[in-house]
């Protein structure tokens, strides 16, 4: 690899926070930055963080709710066999009518 993008979104998808780097460092080394990075530029603590399975890690869960943030989800949980993390379930408003409900 020669680069990676580790961006973070707000809930419309506006891209908060963009920084590139070298090389392939592991997305578990990037959470705590990330996270510091959004609440310093923009003043505010989200609710919600949620990253794919390369985050995936109990320091990092643990680091995100130390910070104040109340709701962490780590999707695709890969290589986090040995570390207990919390996953929360969310029920989305979805119309009892649609085919994807399911209660």
């Amino acid at each position: 690899f020669g680069h990676k993008i580790n961006l973070s979104t707000g809930k419309s998808n506006l891209i908060l926070s963009c920084k590139i780097l070298t090389g392939n460092p592991s997305d578990q080394t990037l959470h705590e930055q990330k996270i510091d990075k959004v609440i310093k530029e923009y003043q505010i603590i989200p609710r919600d963080s949620v990253t794919d399975g390369g985050y995936a890690s109990s320091p990092n869960s643990s680091y995100a709710q130390k910070k104040g943030i109340d709701n962490v989800v780590f999707n695709k949980i890969v290589g986090s066999r040995n570390c207990q993390l919390s996953i929360f379930n969310y029920q989305f408003n979805r119309p009892s009518h649609s085919p994807y409900y399911k209660s």
